[in-house]
């Protein structure tokens, strides 16, 4: 192609048709399709060849906005003379109707800019290689090149952080923002609760019914036609009320947060030049009240509804989990305002699970929700002497349901959720169950304000829930959410009855909002509530071990932020994949008489699909675990530094210094990264040394390969293939292994607080022992950095691993096995005699 590039021919065909025969291509010849030719010609030489410097050229200039992959003229490879290919992995490519479907290692060269790395490179640099920088089209999934008159440079270092995606590249050039504006309205879905939306700016297009701002049409009072404002007011705390200003740029929503000041009229929101504008923000903090102490957060996509393109605003109110404190008093910390077990990872559990796994949890007299998955809950067996054959129910319903309600103290037939509901004040209905009798939600929550119904497609279900004797019969009802799935009635038959709906239930109840929302896909229920099990062999069974707490008397706490789908709280003690569990459960498996404080730290999942935890949260958690007053702080986890995270990271250390400040006893696990990875944290903070850094360890007492450089951590323990998780019920050494330095901080963890209980226990059952007595004075000093680290000594540790592996058996040991053989008595002494050893002190020059 580098040779063909100064080529000129009398026919522009004549350009692509000149090369078959050095490619070896066969294909017609079309005078008059133009420059169509040599793309036609690029398409037939990816079928036969997988050299991808096919797509390393560079136009003089610029070009489009949003170039397409091919090239548009030989001229284009006048500097590709160079590019040399080497061989690829990964799927064929090819060409569809979404354009050239290929599988390439994506490398992010800034938070906003990613290339695709090509399997090329120039002759003379063997020290990186080629790549096209990518900028989204407005197709969904589909790429172009953000800069046709340049190539993407990438390290081979940079290689090792690349992630294989399949993307599909655009073959033509695209103009981002040809269709600016296409969406017909702007619609505010979420309203906060305990807010209404008052007004909005420009008023003459805004619809108070349907919520929504009309795009298409012109908005004579000012230019600025896609800048929208929105006010949410609130009766309970007026001087909360706040604006939430849409703008429409390039066929993208952008959403701003002020608060609302009542000098300024809601058109100046709009403004370009807003002083109030340029103040906001995406997030706002309110005032706090007694009832708000909270921060504002609004979010505006662009979607598909019922064929139409609309801008949908959400706005949210993250309260409780979000901040230390909040509006609770200290003392009611552990008080837990909801119960969700949306994210339990079994879909079978017992009802003595449930006492036993949540009996310690203390709930409010009045809960904000439930929030219960579709599970089997098994019934205790019964006591009896006398054998009696097993009621059957009396119908189809459920009814095991109750049980759980009742724990919770103050399903699921209709008499089962009238009986489980049966002394509680419900104001918001959420139950997914279809076609609900309105009678069952008068009955169980006669004074609900905000109703959620989920329609299976039959119109008797609306008459009903619209007829006199239906819905108009709860007084203080205000909102109704249709859920309208997919039935047997075609779409237009199904939006009409809908429409007849909402015109019945309005002429009967006028001042009841009603919103509908359109599933876009079918879902299917079970008829007695819940969603069906349909693919069983692909749900992860993991044991309950995995899900619940194996260790007993903990309380805890959530930092992870409120769900946005659901807007519903993630609480610790229900666990998102196992480690937090696992973790928990090897300290108490060292250390029995532990109790821990159980702390869920935020997280999401980065563009390679790993789940990473989040430096803020990680903050505030260690200050909440200063707030308690807690001996040990225990860290398996480890976060990496990056341009985004720099400031909360700087947070991270600010409060790993004020733990240290206070005494508290840190351990950290090291990175599993490598000698090249550095900069994850807490393990690489400079600002305090009081914290141990622990690394896995080999069966052989060596460290683990992936630790990185032995330097680098203060102790070793077991951490390669040394722990399992429960599986069918196994008990915990016949399960599968695990590996990582968090497994080992973990044991570290337990083996600190082994210590200080041997240490305590030791001094509280005093004898006379001259001189080597132990005292409270040592338990208290035990507690500090530098004497955990000489009671590790006083353990024993292995010359082999540079005084590393920690060799518990030495000292403990022969403890298990004197006391095996004698009374309760006698075991004290034996605590007593590893307290005067561990509280020997111990170093190494």
């Amino acid at each position: 192609m580098s040779w063909a590039s100064q080529r000129r021919t009398t026919r522009l065909e004549d350009l692509a048709y000149c090369l078959l025969g050095i490619f070896e291509i066969s294909m017609p010849l079309l005078y008059g399709e133009g420059s169509r030719a040599f793309l036609r010609l690029q398409e037939e030489i990816m079928k036969d060849s997988r050299d991808q410097s096919l797509f390393a050229w560079q136009s003089a200039d610029p070009g489009a906005e949003c170039a397409g992959v091919l090239a548009k003229h030989p001229s284009q490879f006048k500097h590709s003379s160079e590019v040399i290919p080497y061989p690829t992995q990964g799927e064929p490519y090819s060409i569809t109707n979404n354009g050239l479907r290929i599988q390439v290692p994506i490398v992010s060269a800034s938070p906003t800019t990613d290339i695709a790395v090509l399997g090329c490179q120039y002759q003379n640099d063997v020290a990186s290689t080629l790549g096209i920088i990518l900028k989204p089209t407005e197709i969904r999934g589909q790429f172009g090149r953000a800069a046709s008159n340049r190539l993407g440079i990438v390290e081979w270092q940079e290689m090792a952080k690349a992630t294989p995606r399949t993307i599909y590249l655009s073959t033509r050039d695209t103009e981002i923002g040809s269709s600016v504006h296409k969406a017909s309205k702007c619609w505010v879905q979420t309203v906060p609760p305990g807010y209404k939306l008052a007004e909005a700016a420009p008023n003459h297009l805004f619809d108070h019914k349907a919520r929504t701002v009309n795009l298409l049409e012109k908005d004579a009072q000012t230019e600025n036609s896609h800048c929208i404002a929105f006010q949410f007011e609130t009766e309970t705390s007026p001087a909360n009320a706040f604006v939430a200003v849409v703008k429409i740029v390039d066929n993208n929503g952008l959403v701003y947060l002020a608060p609302r000041q009542d000098t300024k009229t809601l058109t100046e929101y709009r403004g370009a030049k807003s002083d109030i504008l340029a103040m906001a923000s995406q997030t706002l903090r309110l005032n706090s009240t007694p009832r708000f102490r909270a921060e504002v957060r609004a979010e505006v996509a662009k979607t598909v509804l019922f064929g139409q393109e609309v801008f949908v605003l959400d706005v949210y109110i993250d309260q409780s989990q979000d901040d230390p404190v909040d509006s609770l008093p200290a003392p009611d910390q552990d008080i837990q305002d909801f119960f969700n077990l949306l994210d339990i990872s079994t879909l079978t559990i017992s009802e003595a699970h449930i006492e036993e796994a949540f009996d310690h949890l203390k709930f409010r007299d009045v809960l904000q929700y439930v929030a219960l998955p579709s599970l089997t809950l098994r019934k205790k067996p019964a006591i009896s002497i006398i054998k009696k054959r097993p009621k059957l129910p009396d119908g189809k319903g459920r009814d095991d349901m109750v049980f759980l309600f009742n724990f919770l103290q103050p399903p699921h037939s209709d008499e089962a959720i009238e009986r489980a509901l049966g002394g509680l004040e419900v104001e918001i209905w959420d139950w997914k169950r279809i076609d609900l009798c309105s009678e069952t939600i008068l009955t169980a929550a006669p004074d609900v304000k905000d109703v959620c119904l989920y329609w299976s497609g039959y119109n008797a279900v609306l008459r009903g829930w619209s007829e006199p004797g239906g819905l108009s019969q709860l007084k203080k009802l205000l909102r109704v959410r249709l859920h309208a799935g997919k039935g047997y009635e075609t779409g237009k038959r199904a939006r009409s009855n809908v429409r007849e709906f909402q015109r019945r239930l309005k002429f009967l109840r006028p001042e009841v909002e009603i919103e509908v929302v359109e599933e876009s896909e079918p879902v299917k229920h079970n008829p007695m509530g819940g969603p069906l099990d349909i693919a069983p062999e692909e749900v992860d069974h993991r044991h309950r071990w995995l899900t619940f707490s194996s260790f007993k008397d903990h309380r805890g706490r959530s930092f992870y932020q409120r769900d946005k789908l659901q807007n519903l709280s993630k609480p610790y003690y229900v666990t998102s994949s196992g480690h937090g569990t696992v973790m928990g459960s090897l300290i108490c498996r060292v250390c029995p008489t532990a109790r821990l404080y159980v702390i869920k730290l935020d997280e999401y999942t980065n563009e390679t699909g790993r789940r990473v935890f989040t430096a803020r949260s990680a903050a505030k958690a260690i200050r909440a675990a200063i707030d308690r007053k807690v001996h040990i702080i225990s860290m398996s986890w480890t976060i990496e530094q990056t341009i985004d995270n720099t400031t909360n990271i700087e947070e991270l250390e600010s409060a790993t210094a004020e733990a240290a400040n206070v005494g508290i006893l840190m351990f950290c696990a090291a990175s599993d990264q490598g000698r090249a990875y550095n900069m994850f944290f807490p393990a690489a903070t400079g600002v305090t040394k009081r914290i141990f850094k622990i690394g896995a360890a080999e069966a052989v007492g060596i460290v683990w390969k992936w630790v990185g450089d032995p330097a680098d951590v203060d102790f070793i323990l077991p951490g390669y293939s040394a722990v399992k998780e429960s599986s069918g019920g196994s008990p915990l050494e016949k399960c599968r292994t695990l590996t990582g330095s968090s497994v080992a901080t973990a044991l570290a963890t337990g083996l600190t607080a082994l210590v200080l209980y041997c240490v305590q226990l030791g001094a509280l059952h005093k004898k006379d022992q001259g001189g080597n007595a132990v005292t409270m004075e040592d338990f208290r000093s035990m507690q500090g950095h530098e004497r955990m680290r000489e009671a590790f000594f006083a353990i024993g540790t292995s010359h082999a691993s540079g005084n590393k592996y920690i060799e518990v058996w030495n000292l403990f040991g022969p403890a298990v096995k004197e006391a095996e053989i004698v009374g309760r008595d006698q075991r004290i002494e034996i605590v007593r005699g590893v307290a005067v050893k561990l509280k020997m002190r111990k170093t190494l020059e």
